[in-house]
């Protein structure tokens, strides 16, 4: 009886630790401490998800077939590793892109009374798949199996969230003017 009782103890821990790993920050303690003072609001856009055309080119299969037949396997296997480190910058800069995008968009509700519940329900559920995508690809980064299909979709959701942040000011910004000119008028 106890046997059950612990089996499944033990699998809902391992489950809430893994979700705890899923969910913690992307980008690395450095950004996290750059934003905590103040910030331009130009540097909270994303930065790195503009290079995505270049990495696309280096998860090209050609580029290792080409490889493959004209350099030692030793070689390759450095080359391999290169472009794994490539990508993991890349990646920890996707982390980055998104951890300024969250704090422009919690900038942007806090000053915006026309922010519902529902959309920021969203900005959450968004954060969380972001998080969970960005630690699978991470492990398989390290692993040795980059997934373009995967660094294609973190790459969607940060242009996705920043086209919604984007919204968001525009939509701020044409409710407050009036209000300001009013305000400055009397």
């Amino acid at each position: 009886m106890t046997v059950p009782i612990f089996f499944f103890a033990s699998i809902a821990v391992a489950l809430l630790v893994t979700l705890l790993w899923l969910l913690r920050q992307p980008a690395p303690k450095s950004i996290q401490k750059e934003l905590r003072g103040k910030v331009e609001i130009e540097e909270l856009f994303p930065l790195h998800c503009r290079c995505f055309p270049q990495i696309r080119q280096a998860l090209s299969m050609r580029d290792e077939e080409f490889l493959s037949s004209r350099v030692s396997r030793q070689d390759l296997k450095k080359w391999r590793g290169e472009r794994r480190a490539v990508l993991r910058q890349f990646l920890l800069g996707l982390g980055e892109d998104f951890i300024r995008l969250d704090r422009l968009a919690r900038m942007v509700a806090a000053l915006s009374p026309e922010i519902s519940r529902a959309g920021e329900t969203e900005r959450v559920w968004l954060s969380v798949r972001f998080r969970i995508l960005y630690r699978f690809v991470s492990l398989r980064l390290y692993t040795g199996w980059a997934s373009l299909s995967q660094l294609t979709r973190l790459t969607e959701m940060v242009g996705s969230f920043a086209a919604q942040v984007e919204a968001g000011m525009a939509a701020f910004e044409k409710t407050s003017a009036p209000k300001l000119r009013a305000d400055f008028s009397a």
